[in-house]
């Protein structure tokens, strides 16, 4: 399937993305969640379904990046601030 597509002819001209950075905004402001802000770019991208699928994940994951972050939680590791602690007395 990706043998017919090719990201050459793709111009980054910040024209192919139909959605504006307001609107964008207003669906932040409106409670939607990251996931689905990343659908309605993914569907009003000109470009998106000429690019190859690596591509399209690449693009996937950057915005996942900005619209849907992920944070994750650890606990403090005792020993390693202990041994920080020891050497900086």
């Amino acid at each position: 399937m990706d043998e017919c597509r090719d990201n050459r002819a793709i111009v980054d001209n910040n024209k192919a993305q139909s959605l504006t950075g307001e609107e964008i905004d207003a669906m932040r402001r409106q409670g939607m969640k990251g996931d689905e802000i990343i659908e309605a770019l993914i569907a009003n991208s000109s470009t998106f379904e000429k690019k190859t699928s690596f591509s399209q994940e690449k693009y996937r994951i950057k915005k996942q990046k900005k619209y849907a972050p992920r944070v994750l939680l650890r606990r403090p590791f005792v020993r390693r601030s202990t041994l920080t602690s020891a050497l900086l007395l």
